[in-house]
This record gives C-alpha cells, sequence and structure tokens, in this order.
C-alpha cells in the first residue's frame, strides 16, 4: 500500500475499476512523472523505486516500450512483470506506462506473430513473422522517415495494426496500465475517418477490459484530439511536449550560474507577458467531447512533457528561439532542462505547474525524472547522456519535484 508519507494532497481519490472518472484521472496527471525504462531495463530500479516513494509519483510515464521493437524486447516484456509487481507491492495505486512509438524498422520481420493476434483481425492462420515491407509506406515522406530502413508505419495496414495490438496486449499482460501511441497522426497520416486507428484502439481497449489489473487501460497520445468512428474521444487524455520560447530581447549565450537561457511556455512579447498562440502549442486547445469512460469535458485533461529528440541542433545551439524552430536555444526540451542551473530548473518547474493551472487547469506538467538527453560537459562538449532528477544518482532535481507536489 502507499507510504502514508508520501506528499500526496489530502483526499486525492485514485480508485477506478473498469472506467475512471474525471477526479481520478486528473489526479493521476497530478502526479505523473516520465522515468524512462523504470520497468523495461530495470536497471535502477531500487533507486527509481525511492525516488517515486520520495516524491509521491502516481503515473509513471515511459516506464516501458521501445523506440524499435526487436524480437529480444518483446521477449522481455513478460520478464517486467517482475519489476511491476514489486512497485505495486510498495503503492498499488501506480500506473506503468509504456510507448508504441511511430517506428518500425526490418528488426520486426524476426518477431513471430502469434495465433491469437492473426484470429483477433480475421487473418488466416499461418505460421509466419511479422513484415516490415508489409508495414512501412512504398513511397513518400514516411519512407525512411527516420533514416534507411527505418520508416512510419500505415495505421490503415492491417500488419501495423496487428503489431500495435500485439505490442499493446503484450504489455497489458505485463502489468501496463497506461499506453503511449506516439505521433497518431504520423502513422494515421492517410487514415481519414480515424477508422483504421479506431479499430486498433477499441481491440486494445476489449483487451485491457478482461485482462488488465483494473480492467481499464488509459491510452493517450501526442495529439490535440481525435473523435474516432463511434463519436467519442478516441484518447483518456491528451499528450503533448510543452513547446515555448525564448523572452523577446534575449541573446545568445552558454548557459550558466548568473545567465540561464530563459524559456517562457508560450509566445511572449517580454517576460512577463505569455501568450497562448504559440505553434503547435495544446495549451486551451485540447478537444473536449464524450471521454472513453462515458462523462463529457469542454477539453479532455492533459499532459505536457519535456520532449526529447535529436538531443540539440549544432547550427542553433545557443541561440535564442522565437518559436520558429521546436527548439529551445538549439536543444530538444528535456536537453535544454538539463542544461541550465539548478535555481532555475526549480523555479521553471514551479512557475509552469503555475502558469498552467492558471490559463488552462485541465492541463499537468509531467515531472521529469528521467530521460534521454544531451548535456554539456565541464570541457564544453556535449554528450548524449541521461538526465536523472534522484538526488542519489542525478541531478537531485526530486526535492524540488516533492516540494511542488507537497504544495499542490
Amino acid at each position: 500500500m502507499a507510504d502514508p508519507s508520501q506528499p500526496l494532497k489530502v483526499g486525492l481519490d485514485l480508485t477506478f475499476q473498469g472506467r475512471i472518472s474525471r477526479q481520478v484521472l486528473c489526479g493521476y496527471l497530478s502526479r505523473a512523472m516520465v522515468i524512462s525504462d523504470c520497468t523495461a531495463k530495470a536497471l535502477t530500479l531500487d533507486d527509481d523505486l525511492r525516488m517515486i516513494l520520495n516524491t509521491g509519483a502516481k503515473y509513471i510515464a515511459r516506464s516501458g516500450g521501445a523506440w524499435d521493437p526487436t524480437r529480444a524486447y518483446v521477449e522481455s516484456i513478460g520478464q517486467q512483470k517482475a519489476a511491476i509487481d514489486r512497485l505495486h507491492r510498495s503503492d498499488d495505486n501506480l500506473i506503468c506506462e509504456a510507448c508504441i512509438f511511430e517506428h518500425v524498422s526490418p528488426a520486426v520481420n524476426d518477431i513471430r506473430i502469434p495465433t491469437w493476434v492473426l484470429e483477433a483481425f480475421d487473418m488466416p492462420l499461418e505460421e509466419r513473422h511479422f513484415s516490415y515491407k508489409s508495414m512501412s509506406p512504398w513511397w513518400g515522406p514516411f519512407r525512411d522517415h527516420f533514416g534507411r530502413g527505418l520508416s512510419v508505419p500505415d495505421i490503415r495496414r492491417v500488419e501495423t495494426r496487428m503489431f500495435f495490438y500485439y505490442l499493446a496486449c503484450e504489455h497489458i499482460d505485463a502489468g501496463y496500465e497506461g499506453l503511449h501511441l506516439g505521433q497518431v497522426h504520423l502513422t494515421g497520416t492517410r487514415d481519414g475517418t480515424w477508422e483504421y486507428w479506431t479499430e486498433v484502439v477499441d481491440k486494445i481497449r476489449g483487451h485491457a477490459a478482461e485482462r488488465s489489473r483494473r480492467n481499464h487501460v488509459l491510452i493517450n497520445a501526442h495529439t490535440f484530439g481525435i473523435i474516432d468512428t463511434h463519436g467519442k474521444l478516441m484518447f483518456d487524455f491528451h499528450a503533448h511536449p510543452v513547446r515555448g520560447r525564448a523572452p523577446n530581447g534575449s541573446f545568445p549565450h552558454v548557459a550558466s550560474e548568473e545567465a540561464p537561457q530563459e524559456i517562457v511556455p508560450g509566445v511572449g512579447l517580454g517576460k512577463n507577458y505569455l501568450y497562448l498562440n504559440h505553434r503547435d502549442s495544446i495549451f486551451t486547445h485540447s478537444l473536449g467531447g464524450t471521454s472513453p469512460s462515458g462523462w463529457d469535458c469542454a477539453r479532455l485533461p492533459y499532459l505536457v512533457e519535456l520532449d526529447n529528440w535529436n538531443g540539440y541542433a549544432p547550427r542553433l545551439l545557443d541561440r535564442p528561439s522565437y518559436g520558429e524552430e521546436i527548439s529551445w536555444w538549439g536543444f530538444d526540451e528535456i536537453s535544454w532542462f538539463a542544461n541550465q542551473p539548478k535555481w532555475y530548473r526549480a523555479q521553471w518547474l514551479e512557475n509552469t505547474v503555475k502558469w498552467i493551472r492558471t490559463i488552462d487547469p485541465v492541463g499537468h506538467l509531467e515531472m521529469p525524472g528521467r530521460r534521454t538527453a544531451a548535456i554539456r560537459q565541464e570541457d564544453g562538449t556535449i554528450l548524449q547522456t541521461e538526465y536523472s532528477a534522484s538526488i542519489t544518482s542525478g541531478s537531485g532535481d526530486e526535492e524540488f519535484i516533492r516540494n511542488i507536489w507537497m504544495r499542490s
């Protein structure tokens, strides 16, 4: 059971079964933290669990999943159950999230298709493996989108739908109660009515209703919102990068203790004026409708995260960004955060939480626990490594997070 000393808001309700209420959902989102590979690799599970209990995190984002699912990875999913079970023995309210991304490679050719997957899609029962060729587009920008042999799978293809369903079910059976489906507007670019994504999500929910711990799985994706073919919101909540820009008047410089590289979560005409019209910003733009659990909302609750992509862009490094680029001072969002002085990281987290609560209370900031980041070293070189908030093995930022949650 949960430790009563955890910094939880008094009366926070985290109980659900079969469906999830808006109140319970927002309770989880208000205590969301990304700890990449927490249960997928479980290399630092002891310290991750200590940080989870110390901060009071309840929704562990990107705990499982693989950018490039291989045979070795899918064979490890069942083994991840032991790590999830251990977390649940310490706090049975925890939700671990697995990711299924918008990326496939020829590695899928080594993964056998189980009979139950073929049956779910009324396909001929035959011994065969998944086919990269049958998932990836023949032409266009999504073929080799991430490099040669690294493509965005097309959700219109039954092979893609079977693969996503297979990954989702395997993770659900291992104990994951959250699924992040990545950039569905890439995989679903040609799914005009969203019928193919609706089919996959329906099948995943059907599996979760029978097999998951609380008979429901929280599904999200990078989107402002999608209405499925049933006329309901496709996802339990939405997710998106924070997005932001430097204040007007900023000048190029390397972040230092005295001069952080400032970012505001919106378009600013000055340091004290925030606006919501940043391109690709979800603030106040989350689509409303009827949720998968049946309740109506003007705007569906959502998470914003300090996202990662390529770490940094050399041509933009240490230059202020005003919204014309998605990078922040030449870094991706989490790398920017990791390179700022500690006092500014604490200030930025607290101010951003307050700002979101003021301008769009259905939004929540996903706290940074651990994530891939490009971090500048003492000699000035930039190393692709990991940012960690741990007080024992990382930056120590977990204390800021705990204090913010203690006050909210």
